[in-house]
């Protein structure tokens, strides 16, 4: 892709000189990136039934831009999403040799966007809008913040730290649908369970792709009164890179907050409404799960 870049860092125009893809799309697509900058770049429109040669459009021209930024003096931070995240924990937490993981949240947590353990169990990082807050496993606040955020902090984490789950034992739940794999349920009351959905080629029913034969399988912990605390995709046979979305944390953590009479009320995946369709149908199992789980069926 050959890329002209203004001096105020947009794109002049954009033109694909080779290529060896097979739609065609590729040839016309570098008018629809003039006058973009870097961030409007990203969110340029999808080509329909071509998710990777736009993503790959995008990427050179993302690069053209950042390129001309570089040799014209600017900086640019080159670092991935996931690169930027890791680094802002390590700087909270610098004793964790920046090995961080997610946690599974199965607590209400409310105040708090997310938080990471350290893999060498030396202490967590809270994430607060922008404000990384790191505390040790006692929930003693080891960064600068205010007094409120500190005893907010302190309180998730000890509550984090020393929660636990107990496993539920659904064979003695009677006719329980089969689609309800696990499920557990935390000291306070709320649940973790995971269920399936049927995923691309299945509009509907209770069966799986013909083609992968497997399912979506989703894990949700959610409140007895059907709150969603977190939400992640255990496994998928989507398509590469069109329905295999539903495994990027940006889709499934649409979920989180959610009540049966709201979850329906996220972005779908570009591309893949029948994958889309049948996570929310995953989820919806996830609510019916709770229902039988707190007596409302058996």
């Amino acid at each position: 892709i050959m890329c002209g870049v203004n001096a105020d860092g947009t794109v002049s125009g954009a033109t694909c000189l080779s290529s060896g893809e097979t739609l065609g799309y590729e040839k016309t697509f570098g008018a629809s990136f003039t006058g973009k900058n870097a961030e409007e770049v990203a969110a340029v429109d999808t080509i329909s039934g071509a998710t990777r040669t736009t993503s790959a459009y995008r990427a050179a021209v993302a690069d053209s831009i950042n390129a001309a930024i570089i040799l014209g003096g600017g900086s640019v931070d080159l670092r991935s999403e996931e690169e930027i995240l890791r680094d802002n924990l390590s700087a909270a937490l610098p004793a964790a040799d920046g090995k961080f993981i997610k946690v599974f949240i199965v607590e209400d947590i409310t105040g708090i966007d997310a938080i990471y353990e350290a893999e060498n169990s030396t202490g967590y990082v809270c994430v607060i809008g922008d404000e990384m807050i790191a505390a040790d496993m006692d929930g003693n606040v080891l960064t600068e913040t205010s007094e409120e955020t500190a005893q907010l902090v302190s309180d998730k984490v000890v509550l984090v730290h020393t929660s636990f789950i107990i496993d539920i034992d659904l064979t003695e739940y009677t006719d329980l649908p089969s689609y309800i794999l696990e499920a557990d349920v935390t000291e306070s009351g709320n649940y973790i369970v995971t269920v399936r959905g049927a995923g691309y080629g299945i509009n509907g029913g209770n069966e799986y792709h013909p083609a992968s034969c497997e399912y979506i399988v989703v894990r949700v912990s959610m409140t007895p009164d059907g709150r969603i605390l977190d939400c992640y995709t255990v496994s998928q046979a989507e398509t590469d890179g069109i329905g295999s979305v539903c495994a990027d944390p940006k889709f499934y953590s649409q979920f989180v907050g959610k009540t049966e009479d709201t979850y329906e009320s996220i972005d779908a995946i570009s591309g893949a409404t029948l994958t889309t369709n049948g996570y929310k149908q995953a989820i919806l199992r996830a609510f019916e799960a709770v229902t039988i789980l707190e007596g409302g069926a058996n």
